[in-house]
């Protein structure tokens, strides 16, 4: 290890409270590898039992016995004392982070903002499953703030004073219901209860989801998941039908990628998420007027997602379509066509960047469904597609809820 390796993370402290039951110490000796990057590790024991039998071996910094009223928030203020450092980033002793959120902090991105939320993935059953059904996906919670901004959290459940933060691109892994079986969980919202009226039952969803769905479970592959936790775009789709496409698309592990029409941006960093290669996304600057607007939604793809890169121009123009070629290495294998939605403008782009399609790609457009609105808006992308459809037997694939939204359709050569 060189000395800018072990000093990455010098600002930081990174706080843990537990009661450490046997089940957690392997995530509590995890979060010890931060230190090899310079992070300050605290680890404040929450009952004596726990101090004295289980962290004798414990890589840490800091080692802090206390007593609190059966929930953090009751010691987490008083704890923040014995950190040192100038950023503060508390995880409970049943998390730990992804990959990606090491990447981001030791590219030292959470100097950017003084203030700090996540989105927490839920694993369930095993670690490459998460439940998504609201409230538990996307569960934002507040985690690394300024040493000023860390503290006033004295009740139960309870958020920042100071407000949610700046969303981060990265997400903290939940490993709740790997190491605790129902009836352990059962008996903490038992205790939540018993500390203040109803507090185990505002927090049922994410202490006992088998009661409270149940049975019925959403459940999604984690990379998947982690894509669509890195978005912090608005995405013009609906979930019903973007879901199970992303997940559809990630299963067939695209390289390349081609986006036209890129908007708001939210469907670029999901591509982004689980596509292994470069993400090229093209924009008119002219369409709708809004070129300033486009202009700096790109800027901020590029500074938050790396393999993004930025054409601002006319799908259709001779400049453009060289500019894409020219990054085009061996083909793309995802071209998304999401462009001006006229039936001309769609079937111009089909044609002009099916030439760049790799073997074995696909090629997919959005609102694909005839409706009323559609038609109003004078969009053509339902004729060329039942076009398609005809000229392609077999080759073909929908996604759309029972053909009353836009909907998605994929091309497959």
């Amino acid at each position: 290890m060189n000395t800018n390796q072990s000093s990455q993370l010098s600002d930081l402290s990174v706080l843990c409270i537990t009661k450490a039951e046997p089940s957690i110490l392997p995530l509590l000796n995890n979060l010890s590898h931060l230190r090899r990057f310079g992070a300050e590790l605290v680890i404040v024991s929450d009952g004596k039992p726990a101090y004295n039998k289980l962290f004798e071996y414990l890589p840490c910094d800091s080692l802090i016995q206390v007593e609190s009223a059966g929930y953090i928030e009751s010691v987490h203020d008083s704890c923040l004392q014995y950190t040192t450092r100038r950023y503060i980033l508390r995880l409970d002793d049943d998390e730990s982070i992804s990959a990606p959120m090491l990447d981001w902090l030791l590219a030292g991105k959470y100097r950017n903002q003084l203030h700090w939320k996540f989105s927490r993935i839920h694993l369930w059953a095993d670690d490459q499953t998460t439940i998504i059904n609201p409230p538990l996906f996307p569960d934002h919670q507040t985690r690394l703030s300024v040493r000023q901004l860390a503290g006033g959290r004295g009740i139960i459940h309870c958020g920042s004073p100071h407000g949610g933060g700046e969303l981060a691109p990265v997400a903290i892994l939940h490993h709740k219901f790997l190491v605790k079986s129902i009836h352990e969980r059962q008996h903490i919202r038992q205790q939540y209860n018993q500390i203040m009226p109803n507090a185990g039952e505002s927090f049922l969803p994410f202490s006992v989801p088998e009661d409270y769905y149940s049975g019925i479970y959403d459940l999604k592959p984690l990379p998947l998941v982690q894509a669509f936790a890195g978005v912090l775009h608005r995405m013009e789709q609906i979930n019903a039908e973007i879901w199970p496409f992303a997940e559809w698309l990630y299963n067939r592990r695209p390289h390349n990628v081609l986006e036209i029409g890129v908007r708001h941006g939210g469907t670029s960093a999901l591509w982004h998420g689980f596509c292994t290669g470069r993400i090229v996304g093209v924009d008119w600057e002219g369409r709708d007027g809004l070129g300033e607007e486009t202009r700096k939604v790109h800027a901020a793809l590029t500074l938050q997602y790396p393999r993004f890169e930025s054409i601002i121009g006319d799908s259709h123009s001779g400049e453009t379509i060289r500019r894409i070629d020219d990054k085009s290495d061996d083909g793309y294998d995802f071209i998304f066509i999401d462009g001006d939605h006229t039936y001309e403008g769609v079937r111009e782009d089909f044609i002009n960047f099916k030439c760049v399609l790799s073997r074995g790609g696909c090629i997919a457009f959005h609102d694909i469904v005839d409706t009323p609105t559609t038609r109003n808006a004078g969009q053509g992308v339902f004729k060329f597609w039942n076009k398609l459809k005809v000229w392609h037997p077999g080759k073909w694939k929908e996604f759309s809820i029972n053909g009353e939204w836009g909907g998605l359709g994929v091309y497959t050569p």
